[in-house]
């Protein structure tokens, strides 16, 4: 498979980082902050 590199490590790249992996692709992530910070807020799925 491919060699992927993604660059942020936020919700969106390690879900992408994630998906590609299970894909059988080479992933190597990025990440330019040097700690976490929670950033105060949440994600969340609601049902209708």
């Amino acid at each position: 498979m491919a060699k992927v590199v993604i660059i942020g490590g936020g919700i969106g790249g390690l879900c992408t980082a994630y998906a590609l992996q299970q894909r059988g692709h080479d992933v190597t992530l990025y990440e330019g902050a040097s700690t976490y910070q929670s950033p105060g807020a949440g994600l969340g799925i609601g049902t209708k």
